[in-house]
């Protein structure tokens, strides 16, 4: 195995974990409000009868907060817990240095063995 083909298993195991640990984040402000002042790529939304559904590009409509790339949408009025989701640096970090030092330990010892 070449040296450019022993790092592509270690460079799309950095490029998975990017994603990392991204957690769901409580909203302290209204919808309106939080969708105002940011964009949101989704939202989490929990109603009054405990349903739990995750809006794409969500917007505000008529009374409502709606998903304009997925289907749902709740009233404002019916909204019991609004989330957004947060990258939590320090758990990406604390994943993706042990992945890649496994991944670039296999690759090593891959190349070793050609």
């Amino acid at each position: 195995m070449s040296h450019r083909n022993a790092r592509l298993p270690l460079l799309l195991s950095l490029v998975l974990l990017l994603g990392g640990c991204v957690t769901w984040q409580p909203v302290t402000t209204s919808a309106a409000d939080l969708l105002a002042s940011e964009a949101p790529e989704r939202v989490r939304v929990t109603t009054t009868d405990g349903s739990v559904m995750t809006l794409y590009a969500p917007a505000i409509r008529a009374g409502a907060i709606v998903g304009t790339l997925s289907p749902g949408a709740a009233l404002l009025d019916d909204i019991t817990l609004l989330e957004v989701e947060q990258a939590n640096v320090l758990r990406t970090i604390a994943l993706t240095v042990p992945a890649a030092a496994v991944v670039g330990i296999v690759a090593l010892v891959a190349c070793r063995c050609t």
